[in-house]
């Protein structure tokens, strides 16, 4: 769906934003959901500081360990945090395919499959002396 709008000024855009607010609490009442619920716009927020807080560590522990490629596994382990394998999985997919990022996926065997993805920091040469616990070079 696309809106057009001839003119962009105060009314215009005031329209939009009444028209999205009111798709978004239509949205929320056909899933069953408060949109407007304030104890659940908090616990979002502190859900996204955390994840903010753990892409944060993430992002420095590959930028101190240039040249290396890990696993997100091998990532949640170093950074004793073997509960957040999977966010940091997640993390690391969406991070490679924003070029701002600087992180380089590189192919796992089978694909997709957290434990073998690997990723290292772009611009970096791969260590070859770099052994996974299967034994592939990384």
């Amino acid at each position: 769906m696309t809106i057009t709008i001839e003119q962009v000024d105060a009314r215009s855009v005031g329209a939009l934003i009444a028209l999205y607010e009111r798709a978004v609490g239509l949205y929320a009442s056909l899933i069953n959901v408060n949109a407007y619920h304030q104890p659940g716009v908090e616990a979002g927020k502190k859900a996204a500081q955390a994840t903010i807080q753990l892409q944060s560590r993430v992002f420095a522990f590959l930028q101190n360990e240039k040249g290396k490629s890990f696993t997100s596994d091998e990532i949640a382990s170093v950074l004793h945090m073997p509960e957040d394998t999977e966010s940091i999985f997640k993390l690391l997919s969406h991070a490679a395919l924003n070029p701002d990022h600087r992180i380089k996926t590189l192919a796992a065997v089978p694909p997709f499959h957290s434990g073998t993805t690997m990723y290292r920091l772009k611009g970096q040469r791969q260590m070859s002396s770099n052994v996974s616990k299967n034994g592939r070079t990384r």
